[in-house]
């Protein structure tokens, strides 16, 4: 029987690095393909988004006009009697 010359340092070292990739690819993958699919996602949302921004703002100021014009007063001062409450009434109350 024969003996194998032992490995030498690099070939353990190739060995770990070899396990170390065959374990890692997959999620590493999976990462990067993740904020590619993130990144396409946001390029292709983006101008919608915008476009709904606006829309939005456009919304909120239109809402905000016709409530002012809804609730404006009217400049003039209104004369209003103080009212009077007849003896009779005052002692009802008490």
């Amino acid at each position: 029987m024969t003996r194998r010359p032992a490995l030498g340092p690099a070939a353990t070292v190739a060995a770990i690095v070899a396990a170390c990739v065959a374990c890692c690819v997959g999620p590493l993958l999976a990462l990067i393909s993740g904020l590619g699919l993130t990144a396409a996602v946001g390029a292709l949302w983006a101008p919608v988004l915008a476009i709904l921004a606006v829309a939005a703002a456009g919304a909120v100021w239109w809402l905000r006009h016709r409530s002012r014009a809804r609730c404006s007063a009217s400049p003039q001062v209104a004369d209003l009697p103080m009212p009077t409450m007849s003896n009779a009434e005052v002692r009802e109350l008490t």
